[in-house]
């Protein structure tokens, strides 16, 4: 239908990171796209752990449904969006005074933590198989703004953190923010009707931002070799397109 919202998205499974384009007003959120890829990867996961225990059930050691949810855990999806130093800053600008910053250690993939303080805060979450880990930084006469938006940047532009801030503007009203608030947007112009070569041309606009310096690039992502090789073979993607 024409007038159906839709919007598209392209993976790059080297790094975990999704490039995500509205293509109509109203387009589901990232939000939306989250929570329903979970919802489709769980019913997925029910099915593939039922049939380990139909198949254990014709073994000389049947496993109870519990035993094999608790080997095999449920998948969790969190599409957490990145941002720039610049997207970081101008958000900041509308705070008078910063008096609560929250880093929440999210559950990644293969991406490492750029920062030792937040690498080390993941190991301790695994080790202690926690549900939830944060790093919270509160002032009630208001922390460093510029520092803050360094630590932000050093977190939020790789997109491994979820961020939350509160403060007052200079009128006092009370303001609250989150990585949705200083997502990295940008407008995507000569976007190409194939479907295979507008996923080329999403992730390369995705390299095109961190060679630009506005996304910061996952420490995983500096072997060069994985990235020339990526860029090879959405090369060759174009051209069987």
């Amino acid at each position: 239908m024409p007038s159906a919202p839709s919007a598209f998205f392209a993976l790059d499974l080297n790094n975990h990171k999704l490039v995500f384009l509205p293509e109509t007003p109203y387009a589901p959120s990232i939000a939306v796209f989250a929570s329903t890829l979970q919802n489709f990867m769980r019913r997925k996961h029910t099915a593939f752990v039922r049939s380990l225990y139909e198949a254990a059930k014709l073994t000389d050691e049947p496993k109870t449904l519990e035993s094999l949810f608790h080997q095999y855990p449920s998948p969790d999806v969190e599409a957490t969006p990145m941002a720039s130093k610049g997207s970081i800053q101008e958000f900041l600008n509308s705070f008078a005074k910063l008096t609560h910053l929250e880093f929440r250690i999210l559950n990644t993939n293969a991406e490492i933590q750029r920062q030792q303080t937040f690498r080390e805060l993941r190991e301790m979450k695994d080790k202690l198989r926690a549900a939830k880990t944060k790093l919270v930084h509160d002032s009630k006469d208001g922390l460093d703004i510029e520092v803050a938006a360094e630590e932000i940047d050093a977190s939020a532009s790789a997109g491994n953190q979820a961020v939350v801030l509160a403060g007052t503007a200079a009128d006092g009203t009370e303001l609250r923010g989150s990585n949705d608030n200083f997502k990295l947007r940008v407008l995507a112009t000569d976007v190409p009707e194939n479907r295979v070569a507008k996923a080329v041309h999403l992730v390369r606009e995705y390299f095109k931002q961190v060679g630009q310096g506005r996304l910061r690039p996952d420490q995983s992502e500096a072997d060069s070799t994985k990235i020339a090789q990526l860029r090879e073979n959405l090369d060759g993607s174009i051209e069987r397109g």
